[in-house]
């Protein structure tokens, strides 16, 4: 479906301010009234509306009847002020398709919030050519619920009051949600962009890292998202055609993100690659990765451990490679450990042994500036 446009000087503009004008009064006085009404005191309202409606029953109050007609009055003003928008809008654009309005990521507000917004489109925003697409966690909403008004089992049935139709859509592979991710970040023409033949493969090794690591991580879509922002915005303080070293850059910010405790017990030193690697292959996807001699496994523990603080642990974890390589010469892992010698004692590798030199402070500062941003919230 198309977006629609709005032209400045169109009547659906004219139409949309005068909507905002209509929708301020409406939220400031007319919404709580009409709601506390027509729920029969259900929601949590404030202080002062509270002790108008307790004491509305008992002297029935002429200001307060009348309070609630104009709260009547300003929410029909409203819905058809609204309708006019979205017919104004859906001619303009030649089109009969009803306005829609998206609201995303309501399961991580405050669940008093949440529940309010809900309220507040099922009552106010029940108007003809308008539709409303939620975006939600629904097991997340019905907690919500529960924390709010303790229905307990019935929450599932409350939420479904809300609702027309639910649509469950499936979980995407993690391959298929990195290569959105490059997508709507921009990445792709990143990458394009770099010419020199030694970096041609940064985007496929990008993605295998990641791919990898959120599996072996088990990392949620929310997760992947974070990783995605931390990656894009390392890549842009990054000269044109710089080094990347994205095997261990990918590997870098998925555990900032994911289990930043052993992200910080590696770049310390305090661990090497071997601990790091034994950890991440406690799961499946990470046992196959660091396991399989295909692939962009024996690289990425190259790169992890010429990146290891501790010169006592770098060699410890070179000879315990040694050590693999010549354990069984026909077994996969003992492949995987020669490649990755190869690969370290290679003249083109030389430029990796700086490479976490030059990642952690991009890494520290953009965590760091984004934990501040939380804060500030």
């Amino acid at each position: 479906m198309a977006a629609m446009r709005i032209q400045a000087d169109s009547p659906a503009w004219a139409q949309l301010a005068k909507l905002k004008k209509v929708g301020a009064r409406v939220v400031v006085r007319a919404l709580p009234a009409l709601i506390k009404a027509g729920t029969l005191g259900v929601l949590d309202l404030s202080e002062p509306l509270e002790e108008v409606v307790a004491c509305a029953s008992e002297k029935l109050a002429e200001d307060e009847i009348q309070r609630y007609q104009d709260a009547k009055q300003s929410i029909s003003d409203f819905r058809r002020e609204l309708e006019t928008f979205a017919t104004q809008l859906a001619a303009e654009n030649g089109s009969a398709a009803p306005l829609v309005i998206v609201v995303d990521e309501l399961d991580r507000c405050r669940p008093d919030y949440a529940i309010s917004i809900l309220e507040t489109v099922k009552h106010l925003f029940t108007v003809p050519s308008v539709v409303f697409v939620v975006a939600t966690d629904s097991r997340q909403l019905s907690n919500a619920i529960r924390h709010v008004y303790g229905l307990d089992a019935a929450a599932s049935d409350y939420l479904r009051r809300f609702f027309d139709l639910a649509i469950s859509l499936p979980k995407p592979s993690a391959r298929q949600f990195v290569e959105a991710l490059f997508a709507r970040h921009g990445l792709e023409e990143f990458f394009e962009n770099r010419k020199h033949l030694e970096l041609r493969f940064d985007r496929d090794q990008a993605v295998a890292a990641f791919v990898a690591m959120f599996e072996a991580t088990n990392c949620s879509l929310r997760d992947q998202q974070k990783c995605a922002v931390l990656f894009t915005i390392s890549l842009r303080t990054m000269q044109e055609n710089s080094y990347l070293h994205p095997l261990l850059l990918c590997t870098l910010v998925v555990l900032r993100v994911k289990r930043n405790d052993l992200y910080e017990r590696f770049v310390s030193g305090e661990i090497g690659a071997k601990d790091l690697v034994d950890e991440l292959s406690q799961s499946t996807a990470g046992r196959s990765y660091f396991e399989s001699p295909s692939g962009y496994g024996a690289p990425t523990l190259a790169h992890l451990i010429v990146s290891v603080q501790s010169r006592e642990k770098r060699r410890a974890d070179e000879a315990w490679l040694r050590e693999r390589a010549e354990a069984d010469e026909k077994s996969a892992d003992a492949e995987l450990a020669r490649r990755a010698l190869e690969i370290i004692q290679h003249s083109s590798f030389r430029n990796a042994r700086g490479a976490l030199r030059h990642i952690l402070p991009r890494l520290e500062f953009i965590s760091r500036q984004t934990r501040q941003d939380d804060d500030s919230f």
